[in-house]
Formats: C-alpha cells, sequence, structure tokens
C-alpha cells in the first residue's frame, strides 16, 4: 500500500476556526458558532481522522506531493529554543520562517531524521532559498521591505 505522506492535517469550520493535529492522537474539537456542530480533527501526519458534518468544513490537507511552494508553508517542526526559551511546551515553526542557522543546526544535530522525508524537506529548502535570494533581494530592495 502507498500511503502518501500528511504533512498538515488540518480544517477551517463556518464560523473560521482553523483545527489542526500535529501528531498522531492529537485530537481537536470545536463547536461551531454558525452551524451548531461539532468540527473535529484527529491523526497528525499518520492519518486523517475527521468528523462528518451537515455543512463540511474546508479541507486544508496538504501532501508531500503538493508543490513545495504550499509543503513548506504547511510543515512545521516543534522547538523548544536554542537555550530551551520555548520549554516546556515548546512552539511550531512553519519550515519557510526557520532561519537558515535554525535549518543548517537541526540538519547537523538531529539523527533521527536522516534519510526521511523530513531531512530531504531541510535540504529542499535551503536550495530554495539559494535559488530564490537574488530574487527576494531585489524584490526588498525594490519594494524597500527589509525584513
Amino acid at each position: 500500500m502507498n500511503k502518501e505522506i500528511i504533512i498538515r492535517n488540518a480544517i477551517l469550520t463556518p464560523d473560521g476556526t482553523y483545527l489542526r493535529s500535529y501528531h498522531v492522537h492529537d485530537y481537536k474539537a470545536h463547536k461551531d458558532a454558525v452551524t451548531g456542530e461539532v468540527y473535529v480533527v484527529d491523526g497528525g501526519n499518520e492519518y486523517l481522522r475527521r468528523s462528518i458534518n451537515e455543512v463540511p468544513p474546508e479541507d486544508l490537507t496538504v501532501y508531500l506531493s503538493d508543490d513545495f511552494q504550499i509543503v513548506r508553508m504547511a510543515f512545521v517542526w516543534k522547538s523548544y529554543g536554542k537555550n530551551l526559551e520555548h520549554a516546556p511546551n515548546g512552539i511550531y515553526i512553519a519550515l519557510c520562517d526557520m532561519t537558515d542557522d535554525h535549518i543548517e543546526s537541526i540538519l547537523t544535530t538531529q539523527n533521527h531524521i536522516r534519510g526521511t522525508f523530513v531531512e530531504k524537506l531541510f535540504k529542499d529548502e535551503l536550495k530554495y532559498r539559494l535559488e530564490h535570494r537574488r530574487f527576494i533581494l531585489k524584490y526588498r530592495l525594490e519594494h524597500r521591505r527589509f525584513i
């Protein structure tokens, strides 16, 4: 069985509530203010479990096979901070928002991702940035945006 790799398991309910399951058994539920229905998402990156509603939510699922521009915004890494400033719960950082140094540190220190799609995503992101850096710098200069 060839299963697609889930990058983001999320829905948007009719009242605008964003529900995302980050990891397996990360069950999230919300009673929608517009419909009065309970919306559910579960399964993280392992499986999609959703509620069946009379008014369906917007499906925000992203797969590894989707366009890299979308994947890089949807993929998140849980970080506790260089000096554990985000401990004990950590924060999720989108791949596109991570610094080059952070990505390089992960590639160097996180041996458990070696040979996985996660390692490939980090490497692809660094390559993407190198290929697009000239455009990004040109855009910032033209629009006087220095971020």
